[in-house]
């Protein structure tokens, strides 16, 4: 059984550009969040159609059972509406990032493009965390520069890849069994303006419930006025659970 809890905020900001989206249906679970580019009427528009797009793949087509192949249709999918949505209103300058989580019964799948965030651990220690399309980290990768001075780089928002119009996008995918994954974490980079990432990482050593952490993260997003901040937070129950009762 999966349990989750949710939350988007403007943070400040005159209107929201993150989007999010949830579909489930006995056999699997989809999570999708986006992060909008391209300002006011580009970057809102982008985030939700991806988001909706992706899931509404799962749903029109009954999945049942995950596969990479799938996760990366149901991308080129929501990729295709994105186009079709640029051509109506002439707008080609817009895009988004991409966090998504899906999760059967036997196995999570994680993509992403951009700099929105996936985390995962086992209990209290982190088993995986998305890298980011960004440019910061690729100079963090490449020596040039420290993690310390990524967090304050005046090009910290540069992302190398996106989910637009014009080009296709390339989202890298991530696969691990279902079993070996007790929490997780999807959120657009908002929150990493309010928290660092080593901060996140040890969220689970300092919390021991789902509601305590969440109540943390939203509470410190409701008091931030630096970027727009979505996350979904999740538990997974133990695997004998999961057999007689998987998703809510």
């Amino acid at each position: 059984m999966i349990q989750y809890k949710a939350f988007s905020e403007k943070c400040g900001r005159e209107i929201n550009e993150d989007a999010f989206c949830i579909y489930q249906n006995k056999e699997i679970a989809v999570f999708v969040l986006c992060d909008g580019l391209g300002g006011h009427e580009a970057g809102e528009v982008a985030s939700a159609l991806i988001s909706t797009s992706i899931t509404n793949f799962f749903q029109n087509h009954s999945i049942q059972k995950l596969s990479s192949d799938i996760i990366m249709q149901s991308i080129r999918h929501a990729e295709n509406q994105l186009q079709k949505r640029a051509e109506e209103i002439k707008q080609y300058e817009m895009g988004t990032t991409l966090a998504l989580l899906a999760a059967d019964k036997k196995q999570i799948y994680v993509s992403w493009v951009g700099d929105s965030k996936v985390y995962l651990w086992n209990k209290q220690q982190l088993l995986f965390q998305t890298e980011d399309h960004s440019l910061v980290n690729l100079l963090v990768k490449s020596g040039e520069i420290t993690e310390e001075e990524a967090e304050q780089h005046p090009k910290k928002n540069v992302i190398l890849r996106s989910i637009n119009p014009t080009q296709p996008c390339k989202p890298d995918i991530h696969q691990i069994p279902l079993r070996q994954v007790t929490h997780f974490l999807l959120t657009s980079d908002g929150l990493l303006n309010i928290f660092k990432n080593q901060k996140i990482q040890t969220l689970w050593q300092q919390f021991s419930t789902l509601e305590e952490a969440y109540h943390h993260l939203h509470s410190a997003a409701l008091q931030s006025t630096a970027d727009n901040t979505t996350s979904i937070i999740g538990n997974i129950m133990s695997q004998k659970n999961i057999c007689s009762f998987f998703f809510q």
